[in-house]
């Protein structure tokens, strides 16, 4: 699914990332009950807003946004959470 979604991303990113940032930064934002499948999901928002982030221009303020957004979850006790905001960050930064 994951693979699927970074597929369309790649393929209509102009189109969707609009809409898409504020669904995402809303869902990070989020406290859930069951924190272990609540993880699984965040997991895939994260990679999917990476991938986003990865088509704005490096002066576009919202790229700045979506680092912040991706530090603050690294305090996620979930592992593959923070691995995945780690994949996400480096090529961020070399956007800088």
């Amino acid at each position: 699914m994951i693979n699927a979604g970074i597929l369309i991303i790649y393929k209509h990113r102009r189109d969707i990332v609009s809409l898409l940032f504020p669904i995402f930064e809303n869902y990070l934002n989020k406290k859930a009950s069951d924190e272990e499948m609540y993880d699984l999901v965040r997991e895939g928002v994260v990679i999917f807003t990476g991938a986003m982030a990865k088509h704005l221009g490096k002066d576009d303020p919202k790229v700045h946004s979506v680092v912040e957004k991706l530090l603050g979850v690294l305090n996620t006790h979930s592992e593959v959470v923070q691995r995945a905001v780690s994949s996400c960050l480096s090529p961020l930064m070399s956007s800088k």
